[in-house]
Protein backbone atom coordinates (compact mmCIF):
# COMPACT_ATOMS: atom_id res chain seq x y z
CA UNK A 1 0.00 0.00 0.00
CA UNK A 2 2.61 2.57 0.44
CA UNK A 3 4.33 1.52 -2.58
CA UNK A 4 1.45 2.28 -4.58
CA UNK A 5 0.93 5.30 -2.88
CA UNK A 6 4.15 6.74 -2.92
CA UNK A 7 3.92 5.70 -7.34
CA UNK A 8 0.50 7.17 -7.32
CA UNK A 9 1.96 10.73 -5.62
CA UNK A 10 4.91 10.20 -8.19
CA UNK A 11 3.16 9.96 -11.22
CA UNK A 12 0.76 12.77 -10.57
CA UNK A 13 3.52 14.79 -9.70
CA UNK A 14 5.39 14.44 -13.02
CA UNK A 15 1.65 14.91 -14.59
CA UNK A 16 1.00 17.79 -13.10
CA UNK A 17 -1.95 16.39 -10.74
CA UNK A 18 -2.68 16.49 -7.50
CA UNK A 19 -0.72 19.42 -6.26
CA UNK A 20 -1.76 21.15 -3.18
CA UNK A 21 -3.69 24.04 -4.42
CA UNK A 22 -1.88 26.39 -1.04
CA UNK A 23 1.60 24.99 -1.65
CA UNK A 24 1.61 25.75 -5.29
CA UNK A 25 4.09 28.40 -6.28
CA UNK A 26 2.96 29.76 -9.60
CA UNK A 27 6.08 31.58 -9.98
CA UNK A 28 8.24 28.42 -10.67
CA UNK A 29 7.54 25.74 -12.86
CA UNK A 30 7.19 22.35 -11.34
CA UNK A 31 7.26 18.24 -11.65
CA UNK A 32 6.53 17.25 -15.13
CA UNK A 33 6.28 20.89 -16.49
CA UNK A 34 9.44 21.79 -15.10
CA UNK A 35 11.55 18.27 -16.60
CA UNK A 36 9.29 19.05 -20.56
CA UNK A 37 11.02 23.06 -19.44
CA UNK A 38 14.32 21.50 -19.81
CA UNK A 39 13.99 19.18 -22.47
CA UNK A 40 11.77 21.97 -24.50
CA UNK A 41 14.41 25.12 -23.94
CA UNK A 42 17.10 24.46 -21.51
CA UNK A 43 18.09 21.52 -24.22
CA UNK A 44 17.23 22.64 -27.10
CA UNK A 45 18.78 25.91 -26.61
CA UNK A 46 22.74 24.40 -25.52
CA UNK A 47 22.03 21.74 -29.33
CA UNK A 48 21.10 25.19 -31.11
CA UNK A 49 24.52 26.81 -29.55
CA UNK A 50 26.04 23.59 -31.17
CA UNK A 51 27.47 23.97 -35.25
CA UNK A 52 27.43 20.58 -37.09
CA UNK A 53 30.12 21.08 -38.47
CA UNK A 54 32.36 22.06 -35.98
CA UNK A 55 35.72 21.79 -36.50
CA UNK A 56 34.64 19.73 -39.67
CA UNK A 57 35.95 20.87 -43.14
CA UNK A 58 35.40 19.74 -46.29
CA UNK A 59 38.74 18.12 -46.79
CA UNK A 60 37.83 15.84 -43.79
CA UNK A 61 34.41 15.22 -45.55
CA UNK A 62 36.22 14.41 -48.93
CA UNK A 63 39.10 12.39 -46.94
CA UNK A 64 36.28 10.02 -45.28
CA UNK A 65 34.75 9.53 -48.49
CA UNK A 66 37.76 7.98 -50.06
CA UNK A 67 39.32 6.51 -47.00
CA UNK A 68 35.36 4.30 -46.58
CA UNK A 69 35.39 3.77 -50.48
CA UNK A 70 39.14 1.94 -50.71
CA UNK A 71 40.71 0.60 -53.86
CA UNK A 72 37.12 0.53 -55.64
CA UNK A 73 35.09 3.70 -57.17
CA UNK A 74 31.31 3.73 -55.73
CA UNK A 75 28.56 4.99 -57.49
CA UNK A 76 26.81 6.20 -53.77
CA UNK A 77 28.53 7.83 -50.52
CA UNK A 78 29.53 4.74 -48.48
CA UNK A 79 27.76 4.58 -45.12
CA UNK A 80 31.14 3.98 -43.48
CA UNK A 81 32.34 7.54 -44.19
CA UNK A 82 29.03 8.89 -42.61
CA UNK A 83 29.65 7.24 -39.42
CA UNK A 84 33.22 8.42 -39.54
CA UNK A 85 32.59 11.23 -39.38
CA UNK A 86 28.94 11.59 -37.08
CA UNK A 87 31.32 9.78 -34.42
CA UNK A 88 33.56 12.88 -34.45
CA UNK A 89 30.97 15.38 -34.20
CA UNK A 90 28.87 13.33 -31.14
CA UNK A 91 31.35 14.25 -28.80
CA UNK A 92 30.10 17.82 -29.09
CA UNK A 93 26.40 16.50 -27.81
CA UNK A 94 27.86 14.78 -25.19
CA UNK A 95 27.97 17.85 -22.07
CA UNK A 96 25.16 19.22 -22.87
CA UNK A 97 23.11 15.86 -22.78
CA UNK A 98 24.81 15.27 -18.85
CA UNK A 99 24.21 18.24 -18.00
CA UNK A 100 20.24 17.69 -19.18
CA UNK A 101 20.04 14.37 -16.99
CA UNK A 102 21.59 15.81 -14.60
CA UNK A 103 19.18 18.52 -14.09
CA UNK A 104 16.18 16.09 -14.65
CA UNK A 105 17.54 13.94 -11.99
CA UNK A 106 17.47 16.57 -9.64
CA UNK A 107 13.66 17.40 -10.45
CA UNK A 108 12.76 13.39 -9.99
CA UNK A 109 14.78 13.69 -6.68
CA UNK A 110 12.20 16.42 -5.33
CA UNK A 111 9.27 15.10 -6.76
CA UNK A 112 10.18 11.48 -5.12
CA UNK A 113 10.60 13.53 -1.84
CA UNK A 114 7.82 15.42 -2.13
CA UNK A 115 5.81 12.02 -3.05
CA UNK A 116 7.12 10.07 -0.03
CA UNK A 117 3.90 8.81 1.98
CA UNK A 118 3.56 10.71 5.60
Amino acid sequence: SILTDFSTNFSNAIEGKGFNVSHLQLSELGGGARIGYIFNKVFARRLDGISAFESLSDEDIKAAIVYAMGPRPSLFVPELSFEILVKRQIVYLEQPSLQCANQVYEVLQDLAVQSECP
